[in-house]
């Protein structure tokens, strides 16, 4: 998502692109969601409760956009967006698995080292 945003970014600067209020949208939500995102990867490697719930959420967010801008993408675009409804349907699956929720939900956090 960062990727993405910067280079949605500099594309709009060397185009000159005028619709500055739509890439700039682009760069700040998915600049913020893919913070936040790195933040949920650094609690889920201490096995925080709270960072279920935003990989979960994440998973939904992906299965909808795949389904909604699947039909009207090109065959490349198309290629895409059915590999992340794939990922996100097998990470939702493996979120909900008995052994991550053991780890995640009803677990502590692990020992110090």
């Amino acid at each position: 998502m960062l990727a993405y945003g910067a280079a949605d970014l500099l594309l709009a600067v060397a185009d000159g692109s005028p619709e500055w209020s739509a890439v700039w949208f682009v760069v700040c939500g998915l600049g913020v969601w893919g913070i936040a995102l790195l933040w949920v990867a650094h609690g889920l490697r201490k096995r925080r409760r709270w960072a279920f719930t935003p990989v979960v959420f994440t998973q939904l967010m992906l299965g909808v956009l795949a389904i909604s801008f699947i039909g009207a993408a090109t065959t490349p675009a198309k290629v895409v967006w059915g590999l992340l409804f794939i990922f996100g349907v097998v990470v939702l699956r493996l979120a909900f698995s008995r052994e991550v929720r053991e780890a995640l939900i009803t677990a502590g956090p692990p020992a110090a080292d």
